[in-house]
């Protein structure tokens, strides 16, 4: 999958990562890029993007917590699984830097804990669930 750096009030799609400086948050579908305060003493962190996620769908929603140093990430993937959707979040043991991971265990004790190959079949799997009535 290629990823590219996202604009502005695009429509959401797989494989977009923030710019320098600018948070990515979700709203009805469209990318927003925000200049917000700096989280976890980062901007762009992830925290605003699962918040938003969360708040667009959900129990469909998926949060990944992969390899990373402190704790972006804890809180908003806590607001995925506090609105019904999944955490999953790569093994401390199996990472460069595992701080990110650590911290989201501490924050989401039910978490997936995964390896990489494992991650892209659950997300596969999950993403072909059926629709909740």
């Amino acid at each position: 999958m290629g990823v590219a750096e996202v604009a502005d009030r695009m429509p959401m799609q797989a494989g977009y990562v923030a710019p320098p400086d600018q948070h990515l948050v979700l709203e009805g579908g469209v990318v927003h890029l925000t200049r917000e305060p700096r989280e976890n003493g980062h901007r762009p962190a992830i925290d605003p993007t699962f918040r938003s996620v969360a708040g667009a769908y959900g129990a469909w929603s998926v949060g990944v917590v992969l390899s990373g140093t402190r704790d972006d990430g804890s809180r908003g993937l806590a607001t995925i699984v506090a609105k019904g959707g999944r955490a999953l979040v790569l093994d401390p043991e199996r990472c460069l830097y595992d701080g990110m991971p650590r911290s989201a265990l501490l924050a989401v004790s039910d978490a997936e804990v995964l390896a990489v190959p494992e991650i892209g079949h659950r997300l596969s799997e999950l993403a072909r669930r059926e629709p909740v009535a």
